[in-house]
């Protein structure tokens, strides 16, 4: 990777600290008020895309050159395109355009437990419609986005904001890439490197899983179908979440929140292959309003029809299982936590925060990204880079950490706050190891945490804890490959690594068993979120040493690790009618497991 490279006659050195972001096919540095964009070298191309040659890969790079020269100029503002390029001689080395500040990928907008609480579904609306006024001023222009997905979309407020614009399609010059997920069925199996594949239809249509993916926190050919088990047999087959033969998946908010004109849009795109936008017009007529049950809908009644307020404490029992519903609320809940027998949790409702006692720790509208942790009766709240220390509703303590992903990373140790600060993992003024500041990310069990850093094929994975005192690098048995999303699950001596990875467009899942003393790999299973129960949900997991309670669609799953695969145990059909497949798990007094959701927490216990 250059790292020294001339920019309007001056030499540059882009040190780690520079470092915005890395991909497959480059590194993004921070240069003054722009962002330099330097292309991975072609051996390291090679580690991150398996299967292309080097004869691709100068065809793709003098390609890339040629097209970089030809770039349309005057695009719209908000489509961060080249400005100036780098190279060196013949070689293409990257190019120079506007830094984004203080923004968000689409991607996060389909995850509940970002957007719930800090953006409606009205702001999801205006950020579609002014995504697709930017698709119709390029598509005036005869250009085509084509790999349209999650990642290069970004969002700050309501603005949206096109990056990765040098795989624009226009004129002569194809986009040679996509997303399997935003992926038009009817280009599968095409040779997209050859010649302009993509157009303002298939854009339409990748739009339309952003809009889903936003409002529902599912794809289009998500859940389950008996005969069709994959994404890609069900796109191709054209059999939607809307068709009656496929389950529904729990974890996604129900899709008769929408009007029927808007189901019909759905349906209509993605069984029919119909391509247009959704128009304008009617995004802005949607009449969104939040019912009692937490619900955001937008029809003259909500889907759950229920007229008054707040469910009241409940205990159910059948045969095997006993569920007592602890704490519901119309706002939502941040983070819970057992210690010993004592249940803690902070929660939101009508712009003000409190604790399990009732007790107001702040008041205020919840951003984006805004995080909170508990330490022991105090709460720690995280904006950007500030955290604040708040107990009885005062301030008693501030800090600094470092984002990752636009999002304060931090976490509790051993009753200790970890941080970011520079360089350098932190515990209370106690140095744990050296960071990649802006490029961490790390999560905390009880008594010892997880994390990994990434630069270009790089992928450095560490443990951590106060009584080593320092970081502990491990090795795990994974390709070069790009982190796209990543949850980790805790016991005393275990931790389960669940990692959603990329390579040329395709995501693949991955859970990993680590064991605590050591840094040993116990078990892996890899492959698609359907192919396995253990990978179905990233989150809905708890662990009691190296046993593993999972969620199901069809209830609780126990699994265990032998000769280095996951086992499922057993099926506790019993409890499918009780699990909601995207809350949190933690493990409770006499086997008991608290189920955490946005909106309410429950104690489950099994009978038998």
């Amino acid at each position: 990777m250059p790292n020294r490279v001339r920019i309007n006659g001056k030499w540059v050195t882009f040190k780690p600290t520079d470092l915005i972001g890395s991909g497959g096919e480059a590194e993004v540095y921070r240069y003054g008020n722009n962002a330099v964009k330097l292309f991975h070298p072609p051996d390291i191309m090679q580690q991150l895309n398996p299967g292309i040659d080097a004869r691709q890969l100068k065809h793709r790079h003098v390609e890339k050159l040629r097209k970089l020269q030809a770039f349309p100029q005057a695009l719209p503002a908000n489509v961060i395109a080249p400005q100036s390029i780098l190279t060196e001689g013949r070689r293409l080395l990257g190019y120079v355009m506007a830094l984004v500040r203080d923004t968000y990928d689409f991607r996060l907008l389909s995850k509940r437990s970002f957007r719930e609480g800090s953006i409606d579904n009205a702001t999801v609306g205006t950020l579609h419609i002014n995504l697709q006024k930017t698709l119709d001023a390029l598509h005036r222009r005869g250009i085509v986005v084509g790999d349209l997905n999650d990642n290069n979309v970004l969002f700050k407020g309501s603005s949206v904001y096109l990056i990765d614009a040098d795989s624009l399609q226009f004129d002569c010059f194809a986009c040679p890439v996509a997303t399997e997920q935003f992926l038009d069925p009817r280009l599968y199996g095409l040779d997209l490197s050859r010649q302009a594949q993509f157009s303002p239809q298939t854009d339409y249509y990748a739009a339309a899983v952003l809009l889903l993916n936003s409002w529902l926190h599912v794809g289009p050919y998500g859940g389950r179908h008996p005969t069709w088990r994959t994404l890609l047999r069900r796109a191709q087959q054209r059999i939607s979440i809307f068709s009656d033969t496929v389950q529904y998946p729990k974890a996604a908010v129900r899709y008769d929140i929408l009007p029927d004109d808007i189901l019909q849009y759905f349906s209509d795109t993605f069984e029919k292959d119909q391509r247009s936008p959704l128009p304008v017009q009617v995004i802005e007529a949607l009449p969104w309003t939040r019912c009692a049950c937490g619900l955001e809908h937008a029809r003259s009644q909500c889907p759950c029809h229920q007229q008054n307020g707040a469910v009241k404490e409940t205990t159910i029992v059948n045969q095997s299982v006993k569920v007592t519903t602890l704490f519901t609320t119309k706002g939502r809940i941040h983070c819970a936590s057992v210690r010993g027998d004592q249940l803690h949790y902070l929660y939101s409702d009508n712009g003000a925060w409190y604790r399990e006692n009732g007790e107001l720790v702040t008041r205020g509208q919840q951003p984006a990204g805004m995080r909170f942790i508990m330490q022991g009766h105090a709460s720690w709240i995280g904006k950007g880079e500030q955290l604040v220390k708040v107990e009885s509703g005062a301030v008693v303590d501030r800090k600094r950490t470092a984002l990752f992903a636009n999002q304060p990373v931090f976490g509790l140790l051993a009753g200790k706050v970890v941080i970011i600060d520079g360089m350098l993992l932190m515990s209370d003024g106690r140095r744990l190891g050296r960071v990649l500041s802006g490029q961490t990310w790390f999560s905390t069990g009880d008594n010892f945490g997880f994390g990994y850093y990434q630069a270009g094929a790089l992928s450095v994975f560490f443990l951590f804890d106060t009584k080593h005192g320092h970081i502990r690098e491990v090795s795990l048995p994974l390709p070069p490959l790009l982190i796209r999303d990543i949850q980790c699950h805790f016991s005393h001596s275990h931790v389960l690594v669940m990692l959603d990875t990329e390579q040329n467009g395709v995501t693949r899942r991955y859970a990993l068993m680590l064991r605590e003393s050591d840094g040993a790999i116990e078990a892996v299973c890899q492959g698609k979120p359907e192919d396995d129960p253990l990978l179905e949900h990233m989150g809905s997991k708890a662990l009691n040493g190296r046993m593993i309670i999972t969620a199901a669609d069809d209830g609780l799953a126990l699994f265990t690790t032998a000769e280095g695969r996951f086992n499922q145990v057993k099926l506790f059909r019993e409890t499918e009618p009780f699990i909601q497949p995207g809350a949190d798990f933690m493990l409770g007094e006499q086997g008991s497991i608290y189920q955490v959701t946005t909106q309410s927490i429950s104690r489950l216990y099994l009978l038998n």
